[in-house]
């Protein structure tokens, strides 16, 4: 099974040889194959924009769903395949600013991500994206997956032509397949909506309006009606104002404490809430989306006190100290819901120190 570190590969799901570069020769001038990789990027814009993961099968079924596929029903990994077919279409051009739109930002775009740098690369996202698109991106650690899955080349697989075929009309001008093309580039990837053989444009594609185009490119993010308008969907969701939290309630995060959801810290000056139960990660090097921490605002931690009273429902780290019907216990190892009076002294949870 073709993998590629933790990625997929699209031909795991099957293999068909429906163009001039379906296979591995396909893969010259920096092209790569596709991978599951594609719809990590793909989640990613979606997140972008305020809307939550789907799966590849998912996308899949939207297509079938919306006469974008070959067959009207599904069979075997067809769905599971069309969906990474379209994630990976969803992500290569969904991310372009509605005002901004020119079919030759794909050429220019994917053929920097495969012959060029990354930095180049998000100078062009910068340029021409949705506004934040490329801060969020680089902030968040998601720049390689969008750059790998520019670098992908739509024909490898056979599946743009034997299950991606669709044959929705697009203005009365070229049917979706055509459009499709935006993404394939010449041989010297210099021009976009070139045809399987690379040495042709895909002529019916060039009479569709780029308003058009790019409205078809971002129903793939927004799973919407592909002949629909969804420039207004499309633009990222306002950053939400922290909630205050009082100082009083603030303490520095420690490496030998357990945190739990909803726990809040501070780290060198700023508010992060634990997402789950964690221990020694540090929040300022694990926060961000789908991490452990998650960043809320600014703020300065208050003086620890020395002991606070016990809450069964707390877990407690080797050192700390609390208070028990006036008297001051001290964990001597993990320990949750365990009474301090009934479990201290030798070779228990707890060791009382006054």
């Amino acid at each position: 099974m073709p993998m590629h570190d933790e990625y997929m590969d699209l031909t795991t799901l099957g293999l068909s040889h429906g163009s001039d570069h379906t296979g591995n020769d396909a893969l010259v001038g920096g092209r790569t194959a596709i991978t599951t990789e594609a719809n990590l990027a793909y989640n990613n814009l979606r997140q972008f924009v305020g809307l939550s993961p789907r799966t590849i099968d998912e996308v899949g079924a939207w297509a079938f769903a919306n006469n974008l596929t070959n067959n009207t029903q599904a069979w075997g990994s067809d769905q599971e395949g069309v969906g990474l077919w379209y994630s990976m279409q969803g992500a290569k051009v969904g991310w372009i600013a509605d005002d901004k739109f020119n079919p030759q930002i794909m050429a220019d775009i994917q053929r920097t991500a495969r012959l060029g740098s990354a930095e180049d690369v998000m100078k062009i996202v910068e340029d021409f994206g949705h506004e934040g698109f490329a801060e969020f991106l680089m902030s968040n650690g998601f720049d390689d997956a969008f750059i790998n899955t520019l670098k992908m080349e739509p024909h490898y697989g056979g599946w743009m032509h034997d299950r991606a075929h669709g044959m929705l009309s697009i203005e009365g001008v070229a049917i979706a397949h055509d459009v499709n093309h935006l993404t394939v580039l010449s041989h010297d990837q210099m021009k976009p909506f070139m045809n399987d053989t690379w040495d042709w444009p895909q002529w019916p594609a060039l009479d569709v309006t780029n308003k058009r185009v790019l409205e078809y490119f971002q129903s793939m993010v927004v799973l919407g009606d592909p002949l629909a308008n969804h420039l207004s969907d499309i633009s990222p969701t306002p950053t939400p104002t922290p909630t205050p939290v009082p100082e009083s309630d603030l303490y520095e995060w420690t490496t030998a404490k357990v945190y739990e959801d909803g726990d809040r810290i501070v780290q060198n000056g700023a508010i992060y809430e634990a997402q789950w139960y964690t221990q020694g990660e540090s929040p300022q090097q694990n926060s961000g989306n789908w991490e452990v921490w998650k960043l809320i605002g600014q703020g300065q931690s208050s003086q620890a006190p020395s002991s606070v009273a016990w809450d069964s429902s707390r877990v407690y780290t080797e050192g700390e100290k609390v208070n028990y019907q006036s008297e001051t216990y001290e964990a001597q190892w993990w320990s949750k819901g365990s009474n301090p009076q009934q479990n201290s002294g030798l070779y228990k949870v707890w060791k009382q120190v006054n």
